[in-house]
């Protein structure tokens, strides 16, 4: 996952920042995606898109628009925790590009805990 991320070329200076810190971080991380066993983890969102346009939700507690996403389950990867969490907070039967998922952005960000998000 690292090299993965190592290679994005970075959109701005805070998401150059954001995968400087992720490939520190991430490689301490005991359970990188489990909310609960560190301070920081990783999460997935996805943005959805279609004829009609971008698919946003409201985001329970920050009440903000965002893209579907969220914590990422035992065994899967960010790609399927992101495809996961599209079709849960969406009801649509959403599916990665025939060309599979593309990383789109890389946030690092402080939240209840800190958090690494990616956006596929």
């Amino acid at each position: 996952m690292c090299a993965h991320f190592a290679a994005a070329t970075p959109c701005d200076e805070r998401e150059r920042e954001s995968i400087e810190q992720f490939l520190v971080i991430a490689p301490t991380l005991e359970a990188p995606f489990d909310e609960y066993v560190n301070n920081t983890h990783i999460t997935g969102s996805a943005i959805v898109v279609g004829k009609r346009g971008v698919v946003l939700h409201l985001h329970k507690r920050l009440n903000i628009w965002l893209q579907p996403g969220g914590h990422i389950e035992q065994g899967e990867t960010p790609a399927d925790g992101a495809l996961r969490e599209a079709r849960e907070e969406t009801g649509l039967d959403v599916r990665h590009p025939d060309n599979g998922p593309i990383l789109v952005h890389l946030d690092v960000h402080p939240g209840r805990r800190r958090v690494c998000s990616s956006a596929l």
